[in-house]
């Protein structure tokens, strides 16, 4: 689920989550920001689309989102999120330091137009979201 805030200038907040286990990050983007890279100023939506574009089946996921960049982004990020959140255990503060040395992706700390507002971790506790099935050995 993706839900969006909006003020009157070009800066929005976007709260993702991951609905089958809770995980979820907000986050807030500054649409009028431009980023220069050394070969002029690159817009928001240009950036968006150069970090979904790095990524290996960024055309699957763009089909999946009906060619949409942001959700595509959007839904990335979350997933990017909760992983480096889980894997190096790190709290919201942790996880934009991390995105610093992260490939692929710009820093998530509002010096390139984009915050990382909160990241809440999964609930995996409820029992009865585990499924269990016997096999038998080969």
């Amino acid at each position: 689920m993706i839900s969006e805030n909006k003020n009157s200038s070009g800066i929005k907040v976007f709260d993702v989550e991951h609905t089958p286990t809770y995980g979820n990050i907000s986050v807030e983007i500054n649409f009028d920001f431009k980023n220069d890279f050394g070969y002029g100023p690159v817009s928001m939506d240009g950036c968006i689309q150069m970090m979904v574009d790095f990524w290996n089946g960024a055309e699957g996921r763009l089909n999946e989102n009906e060619g949409d960049y942001l959700r595509t982004f959007l839904k990335q990020l979350c997933q990017r999120c909760l992983i480096v959140s889980i894997e190096y255990n790190r709290n919201v503060d942790g996880v934009i330091k991390q995105f610093v040395n992260e490939e692929g992706w710009m820093a998530m700390d509002g010096s390139c137009g984009i915050k990382l507002l909160s990241v809440e971790l999964m609930y995996m506790d409820t029992q009865a979201d585990y499924e269990i099935e016997e096999r038998v050995p080969a």
